[in-house]
Order: structure tokens, then C-alpha cells, then sequence
């Protein structure tokens, strides 16, 4: 089984990674949005838009996928949401910013590491976050080049809040 890493960029320009459970089966990246109206939702290689990605969780989780969310502090409605479905990790961060409108929510696939850009393209600083797969070495390197080596291998900082 793999690890995957989860590159979110912050206002100060620099990168972290996350190392996520490879038990999970979505990843989902919360910026100050409801989930309940967020407009934008990709899940594997399939790219919708839906007017309630909280439907989509539910589904899933109903089947029996496990679910790792990062939530900005201040949405607490999502907080609350989220809480209430099974197999739910819910971690909070404070200060989750992003530039562009075009990533509002990232629903990350256990068989997809990149979202929603090509790494090619670098435009990774109008991307929120990029889940990407331990074994992929040489765009691990190519990220490191990108943004530098400020990366925290260790635990995140994160708190839970359920």
C-alpha cells in the first residue's frame, strides 16, 4: 500500500507535507466554503460540478469509503456536517487562504495524485493543495525545486476538532 503527501500552499508562499493514512479513500480540501454549496467537486479523473459536495461525501460514505477532510477553523458549519458521517478524519487547520476561485474543494481518489493541474504546468500557485503518491519520486524532486525545501516531513499541525 502507499502513502500519499498532501501539498497545501499557504498565503506565505512556502509548502508543507502531509502524510496521509493510506487507508483513505477521499481526501478533501475545505477552504472557508460550505460544503453544502460549494459549486465545484472532482473525484478519480471524472470532473463535475455540483451544488452540494456534502451529497457526494454522504454517498460514499454510506458505502463504506473512509474520509480524510482538512477544514479551515472558521467553517464550523462544515465542521458540524462532517462530524455526523462515519469513517470521517476531520483535522482543522486556521488560515487556509487560496488566490484563485477555480479550487474551491479537492475530493482526492485514492489512484489520483494530482489535482486539479498537470505538475508540468506550474501553476501550483493558483492550486490550494496536491495529493501525490510517495513512489513518485521525480515529481516529488520537481516540486522541491519548485518551492524549496521548507517541507515538515513530522506530524501536521493540525488539530482535531469533531
Amino acid at each position: 500500500m502507499f502513502y500519499y503527501l498532501f501539498f497545501p500552499i499557504v498565503l506565505f508562499g512556502f509548502s508543507k507535507i502531509y502524510l496521509l493514512p493510506d487507508e483513505v479513500d477521499f481526501l478533501v480540501a475545505d477552504i472557508n466554503r460550505d460544503i453544502r454549496k460549494s459549486s465545484r467537486v472532482e473525484i478519480a479523473t471524472h470532473k463535475f460540478h455540483h451544488k452540494s459536495i456534502y451529497k457526494t461525501l454522504r454517498r460514499e460514505n454510506n458505502r463504506g469509503k473512509k474520509i480524510f477532510c482538512i477544514v479551515d477553523t472558521k467553517n464550523r458549519d462544515s465542521i458540524r456536517d462532517l462530524a455526523v458521517l462515519k469513517n470521517v478524519d476531520i483535522r482543522t487547520i486556521e488560515g487556509l487562504n487560496h488566490t484563485s476561485s477555480k479550487t474551491n474543494f479537492v475530493i482526492c481518489d485514492s489512484s489520483i495524485y494530482l489535482l486539479p493541474f498537470e505538475l508540468n504546468s506550474w501553476t501550483m500557485d493558483r492550486v490550494y493543495g496536491v495529493a501525490i503518491r510517495l513512489d513518485r519520486e521525480e515529481e516529488i524532486l520537481q516540486l522541491q525545486k519548485r518551492w524549496g525545501t521548507i517541507w515538515d516531513r513530522a506530524n501536521p499541525l493540525f488539530e482535531e476538532e469533531r
